[in-house]
């Protein structure tokens, strides 16, 4: 079961050994995982309704977009769903606007942030504040740091728990 592109991979690694039954728990793209007809069952999109059972005997029930459900029993199940990043500015009352944002909207819209961003300005990086600090989003946050200096010549500050 997963939520993305994740989900294919492991379906795809799983499906070199047996046959697998994928379920998605929302939309994503086909192409994102090499398409196996004989030896993957697609469910896409659908909302697991309940989930019982012990390993060897696990029992799902998903509820497809139709309104249709869809019962499978499974030997044994893999959870493969993706992160999600949400921003915390709210936590620090801080407010979004033309000159403060979240990590995931930087990374979505980078390249009209530059546009705005020149040689001269200073760019603050906060990462970690209130216990909330996690090495992949403070890896992130040191190559965006780097890639605004290179590409502005903007002075650049990261600022860590």
């Amino acid at each position: 079961m997963g939520n993305g592109p994740y989900c294919f991979k492991v379906a795809g690694e799983l499906a070199s050994v047996d046959s697998v039954s994928l379920a998605v728990l929302r939309e994503a793209r086909l192409d994102e995982m090499e398409r196996k007809p004989n030896l993957v069952e697609l469910l896409m999109p659908v909302e697991l309704l309940g989930f019982t059972g012990q390993p060897g005997e696990f029992r799902a029930v998903f509820r497809q977009t139709d309104g249709s459900h869809a019962e499978r029993t499974y030997g044994f199940v893999v959870v493969a769903l993706e992160s999600e990043w949400i921003s915390t500015l709210n936590k620090w009352s801080v407010v979004e606007d033309s000159r403060t944002t979240s990590l995931s909207k930087l990374e979505k819209y980078f390249n009209e942030y530059l546009g705005n961003i020149g040689p001269g300005d200073k760019v603050v990086f906060i990462s970690g504040f209130k216990q909330n600090s996690y090495p992949v989003s403070q890896e992130k946050i040191v190559n965006f740091a780097a890639a605004v200096r290179e590409k502005t010549g903007a002075a650049t500050y990261v600022l860590m728990e």
